[in-house]
């Protein structure tokens, strides 16, 4: 089987070529406005490109679907009368440069592939349909009827596509264009061989993706994801706050600190927000543990004999201003909240 590139203002498709002369390409409508001549008077109506495209592709999926869109030789839906289906939809320019719908049409057989010489075409697209499964489309086109008088002049006749019709001009040169497109060339040898030709275009696909692949990978070694920080509930940080206020308690009854410094020590080390920044980060130090260290070392039994002065010196020596444990609580304390 061969195929051939029907280029369309969006895509390029790739459409089977028959090998028995059934197959051909037919125009059934293009940009403009026209007039239909009806019984009860004549009715104006004009096509758009963007409406060109919506039956394009609304009969597409109307096919995809499982249902015929057929070429009876009047408007009816009278199976004697069908002389073969429109096989895919598409939109391109014409041989007159204008925008126009297109079908790859296949004739049932040879006898009915002879109205391709003389034939024109009327669609037939109803506003709304609903197929068995309950598909809904707007405007498909349920068939196309062979006819003299075409209610739209001047269309593209049948062109055969089928592939003894077809060159090797008119299949390389789309195989070009495209390698081309990817800043690919090839040689005429290549070119001249179909299979290699596209292998070589496959080929070159791969390595643009193995390239992009390696850049990625490059890219996230050096930029690494941030770790989402683990998320601690209020009983995690009721836990926290009861340990490090009974520490400091403890501290206190041993005579290591006054009832006032513990004070302070909570409002630096057992506020929420320290102790969420403690919980949900790893590598996060406030240095509680270092400070009640340290404060374990004061001499416990000097605090509790002083005399009257030297309890104000003692009181001095603790207070908030001078202490220098107290002095590295308050660094703790605002290196956190710079974090």
């Amino acid at each position: 089987m061969t195929y051939i590139f029907i280029k369309t203002p969006k895509d390029c498709d790739l459409l089977e070529l028959g090998e028995d002369g059934l197959r051909f390409e037919k125009e059934h409508a293009y940009v403009g406005k026209f007039r239909m001549k009806r019984p009860e008077g004549p009715f104006d109506f004009e096509l758009t490109a963007s409406a060109l495209e919506e039956i394009a592709s609304e009969t597409n999926r109307y096919i995809e679907n499982g249902n015929k869109s057929n070429l009876p030789t009047r408007h009816t839906e009278d199976s004697e009368a069908n002389r073969g289906h429109n096989l895919k939809w598409y939109v391109k320019e014409d041989s007159k440069g204008r925008t126009g719908l297109f079908s790859l049409t296949e004739f049932r057989d040879v006898e009915a592939a002879k109205l391709a010489k003389t034939a024109q075409t009327s669609i037939y697209c109803p506003p709304t349909w609903e197929d068995g499964q309950k598909n809904k489309y707007v405007r498909p086109v349920k068939h196309v009827a062979l006819t003299d008088y075409p209610v739209i002049p001047g269309l593209d006749g049948f062109t055969p596509i089928a592939a003894s019709l077809v060159t090797d001009k008119e299949i390389i040169m789309p195989i070009k264009d495209l390698a081309a497109n990817i800043g690919l060339q090839l040689s005429d040898e290549v070119l001249a061989d179909e299979s290699k030709a596209f292998g070589a275009i496959q080929l070159a696909f791969e390595e643009v993706k193995a390239e992009a692949e390696l850049q990625l990978s490059e890219y996230k070694k050096l930029n690494p994801p941030k770790a989402d920080p683990i998320k601690v509930s209020k009983p995690q940080i009721a836990m926290l706050r009861e340990n490090r206020e009974l520490k400091l308690s403890q501290l206190v009854e041993k005579g290591n600190i006054l009832p006032c410094v513990k004070k302070k020590l909570e409002d630096i080390f057992c506020g929420e927000a320290v102790l969420s920044l403690a919980l949900s980060q790893d590598d996060h130090v406030d240095d509680f543990a270092k400070v009640v260290d340290a404060l374990r070392d004061n001499d416990a039994l000097k605090l509790s004999e002083v005399t009257g002065p030297q309890t104000q010196n003692v009181g001095l020596l603790l207070s908030e201003e001078t202490n220098p444990v107290m002095a590295v609580a308050r660094r703790a304390a605002a290196r956190a909240a710079a974090r």
